[in-house]
């Protein structure tokens, strides 16, 4: 299908070149091509923050064309949320790995990510109406939410605190968003599609954080009460569990405590904390199991086995 487009090209440090392409078909949905660093966006474990809020090109010298494009149909096609932090780009690069054209989803657009893809601009769940977005391709095989997280004001607080506010936009970012990513895309997906939430052993385990706790475990709940409904319809809909997930993001919430990961790394009974691309090929591994319906599964390396952190 051919569409109307305009690419622009930004002269980034190094002498990157991005194409950025815009689809006039479909509200914020954009292409980009080449490499860029990875953003520091906030990470995703059980007390950090997965969603993206990624950095423009400050600086960048840009100019626009029009000029038009094709968007190709491929035999696998991806979905991925949260692709501008670093689980959900590490996700991404494993699909692409395997042969599927992936489209990305995030808040911002992820100049400042790994992202080689297709993209969408969404705030999920925070829309006025659910689904908030339109998913610009006519089948889908498999959609991995990645995008949630515990907010920074709940993560400092040192005693609960019942605000309204806070409530309600970590309810938004993290159970909210599963439900647009869901009513969005099962309409789409192909007869045996997936559909895979990530949660935290937050929702599992005492690691604090109550609010957050309940908007990943409200994840569960869901899963079970509606994974036979898209059973039925040909849909595989699970959740994988995941522990702290050590990436850059999650070192630098920690960094005035240089004993944290020491510490924690010590509690876990497999030794060590699983990292980004390990956690993402877990996920891509999951999603792809065809004896999955409606399983809530742990990815951890033991660390919920082995307690909460005592510090």
């Amino acid at each position: 299908m051919t569409e109307a487009g305009r690419v622009q090209t930004c002269g980034l440090p190094g002498g990157m070149l991005v194409a950025l392409r815009h689809c006039s078909a479909f509200h914020n949905v954009w292409h980009m091509e080449d490499k860029f660093p990875q953003s520091e966006s906030q990470p995703n474990g059980n007390v950090a923050d997965a969603r993206s809020e990624s950095a423009g090109a400050g600086g960048s010298q840009c100019k626009t064309v029009s000029m038009p494009y094709e968007i190709d149909e491929v035999a696998r096609t991806a979905l991925v949320t949260g692709v501008g932090g670093y689980i959900g780009s590490e996700v991404a690069a494993a699909l692409r790995k395997r042969g599927f054209d992936v489209w990305g989803i995030d808040r911002t657009q992820p100049a400042g990510a790994v992202w080689r893809g297709r993209f969408i601009e969404a705030n999920l769940g925070h829309g006025g109406s659910i689904p908030s977005f339109e998913v610009p391709v006519a089948a889908l095989d498999c959609v991995i939410h990645v995008a949630g997280g515990a907010l920074a004001r709940e993560v400092l607080q040192e005693h609960f605190r019942s605000e309204l506010d806070l409530i309600d936009e970590t309810f938004r970012d993290n159970f909210l968003s599963a439900v647009d990513v869901i009513e969005a895309t099962r309409g789409a997906l192909r007869q045996g599609g997936s559909i895979l939430l990530t949660s935290s052993i937050n929702a599992l385990g005492s690691y604090g954080l109550p609010i957050y706790s309940a908007s990943k475990a409200a994840l569960h709940g869901f899963t079970k009460g509606l994974a036979p409904e898209l059973a039925a319809a040909g849909i595989r809909l699970n959740v994988a569990v995941l522990g702290t997930v050590d990436h850059p993001g999650v070192r630098k919430l920690h960094e005035a405590d240089p004993g944290h990961f020491e510490r924690l790394q010590r509690s876990i009974p497999g030794g060590r904390l699983l990292n980004a691309p390990e956690v993402a090929e877990q996920l891509v591994r999951m999603s792809s199991n065809e004896d999955l319906r409606g399983e809530i599964i742990v990815i951890d390396n033991g660390q919920l086995a082995g307690g909460a952190n005592s510090d």
